[in-house]
């Protein structure tokens, strides 16, 4: 996932949208992704040239790279709130006879499964699964 943090703290800042359409002369569409920092800074057909309506195709392929960089940065919350869930279990293994310290186990694995939830209801809700 290193290559993915890198990755998005590269790009474009989100947020990321569909915005205006351009109609070449061919007679074809396009979606234009854009954010605040650049503007218009993508192109994605949406309708081929001599077709009558939008590609359903198209169309969910502008969706998916204007929501790119919070599907990336809600993927990378969920992978870190599941790495403190490990580390976690680990230490609770080696030290169960300390009531105390199982305690604060407790509490920070359902705070990590809750950050994990979280971010995967995240995940869920950019991409309209139920």
């Amino acid at each position: 996932m290193d290559g993915l943090r890198k990755l998005l703290d590269e790009a474009t800042p989100a947020p990321w949208n569909i915005g205006g359409r351009k109609n070449p002369k061919s007679g074809g569409a396009v979606a234009m992704v854009n954010s605040p920092l650049w503007g218009n800074f993508a192109r994605v057909v949406v309708r081929f040239d001599d077709e009558e309506a939008d590609d359903a195709g198209g169309l969910a392929n502008a969706r998916l790279i204007a929501m790119a960089p919070d599907l990336a940065a809600a993927l990378l919350k969920a992978e870190e709130a599941l790495a403190n869930i490990a580390s976690q279990k680990k230490t609770d293994e080696i030290e169960t006879e300390y009531e105390a310290e199982c305690a604060d186990f407790e509490a920070g694995f359902d705070t990590c499964v809750d950050v994990a939830r979280s971010a995967l209801t995240e995940i869920r809700k950019l991409t309209g699964a139920a």
